[in-house]
């Protein structure tokens, strides 16, 4: 298994960063969706920001489920 790190509030510290800035992300593309962009460009970028979602949903997700699944090694120990 891996080594613990030196300090343990530092561990997560930069996928925690990432999973908030996806978060922010896909609030900033829903609020730029639903009030500035006109619906006929909304429609050519509907791939687009269905993809975008999903790359930043996962992104949150991977780190939701990783946090847990240490966190849950941890106590194992």
């Amino acid at each position: 298994m891996t080594e613990s790190h030196p300090d343990p509030k530092m561990r997560w510290k930069n996928r925690r960063r990432m999973a908030y800035i996806s978060l922010l992300a896909i609030l900033t593309v829903i609020g730029l969706a639903l009030f500035i962009v006109p619906i006929e460009r909304l429609k050519v970028l509907e791939e687009i920001i269905t993809w975008f979602f999903f790359i930043m949903g996962s992104i949150i997700g991977s780190y939701v489920g990783f946090a847990t699944l240490d966190e849950k090694w941890n106590k194992e120990k």
